[in-house]
């Protein structure tokens, strides 16, 4: 899976994949989560790596063109197909990520330059569909109810931590949990998130996860004053 490092290097990809999927991985090293699907995704990428292009970019070093594409939590997958975006998973869900794959995944025909959507079947190749991969991560797709939200915290010492939330929860409450988490006093951190980077600090408290979009899954970063 190739790194990208800059938005000129994205965009000049996308525009070489021609007919192809290309499937962004859009991660971060601190990301517990990312780091559950790294495997799995790999796997992907050598199963249709013959009609797509898998392409990674760490978020904190190219925070401009994570931004741009609307990432605001890790990992978000993104597909794109003729340089337009057609699907996104929001984590670590690999189910939905290979589910979307096979909708628009079209494997090329070497000598023809033709191609068939998976599942379809040429005289020259009678090969089944590969196997589901999806169950080697299935332990990590955590399966939410209706209002639930999951929030992972990066902690001052870099550990992270995951937490279930309700959507209509503040950010305040986030706060208190994770001052329990740390034995610190409420005045001795601060929340905020990657990127955009927002701070939450006074009234910004009081604001909902849904109003901030951390649903159904969000990420927050506690940090120092």
């Amino acid at each position: 899976m190739q790194l990208i490092t800059s938005s000129s290097q994205f965009d000049s990809e996308l525009a070489k994949a021609g007919k192809k999927l290309v499937v962004v991985d859009f991660f971060a090293v601190w990301c517990g989560p990312c780091k559950m699907l790294e495997g799995p995704l790999h796997e992907l990428s050598r199963k249709y790596g013959k009609g797509a292009i898998f392409l990674q970019v760490d978020v904190d070093q190219s925070s401009d063109l994570a931004g741009r594409m609307g990432v605001r939590a890790m990992p978000t997958i993104q597909f794109f197909k003729n340089s337009s975006k057609v699907g996104e998973v929001v984590g670590p869900d690999v189910g939905a990520i290979e589910s979307l794959i096979k909708q628009h995944y079209v494997e090329l025909d070497a000598f023809s330059g033709s191609g068939k959507r998976l599942g379809e079947v040429s005289a020259a190749n009678t090969n089944p569909v590969p196997h589901d991969v999806s169950s080697s991560n299935r332990q990590f797709n955590e399966k939410l109810e209706e209002n639930d939200c999951l929030i992972q915290i990066r902690l001052m010492n870099g550990e992270n931590v995951r937490e279930l939330f309700k959507a209509d929860d503040t950010i305040q409450k986030v706060y208190e949990f994770v001052a329990s988490k740390v034995g610190k006093s409420t005045n001795t951190f601060r929340l905020s998130t990657s990127f955009p980077r927002k701070m939450y600090e006074g009234a910004e408290l009081q604001k909902t996860l849904k109003e901030e979009n951390l649903t159904p899954r969000g990420q927050l970063i506690a940090m120092a004053k």
